[in-house]
């Protein structure tokens, strides 16, 4: 009985995740692909917006996570079979894999891809004993 209600739980979750990225793509909204690479010292976030203007873009840093909206305005042929002729919306909330200094945040978009450089926390600082 344990495996039947599992495998019910896990139908219906794949069934509400996809109702909910057709919703979402239904109403203009996708959200877009990233990717993260995590070095020694920053984290680098890749984001593919492709057709937004740089002024289309907001990015919004949390203490856990970094949220990146944009808009396309430009109609072609994609944008059209996605959105039905309207703006087509991007948003995706990416989840940091560690806390980083707000501060040092860099961003740079060419090509339909932004690139985000944080920097991460330093772990614990010295103490100076007198």
């Amino acid at each position: 009985m344990e495996d039947f209600e599992r495998i019910v739980e896990e139908a219906r979750r794949l069934f509400e995740e996809d109702f909910k990225k057709y919703r979402v793509r239904a109403m203009g909204c996708i959200e877009p692909l990233y990717n993260i690479v995590e070095r020694e010292e920053e984290i680098r976030i890749s984001v593919d917006l492709p057709g937004v203007e740089k002024e289309d873009i907001k990015l919004t840093l949390h203490e856990d996570s970094i949220v990146v909206e944009g808009v396309c305005k430009k109609i072609t042929p994609t944008v059209r079979r996605l959105s039905g002729g309207k703006p087509l919306y991007y948003s995706v909330r990416i989840p940091l894999p560690t806390k980083v200094e707000e501060d040092s945040a860099r961003a740079r978009y060419s090509n339909g891809i932004l690139e985000i450089i944080l920097m991460k926390r330093k772990r614990g600082r010295r103490i100076p004993i007198e």
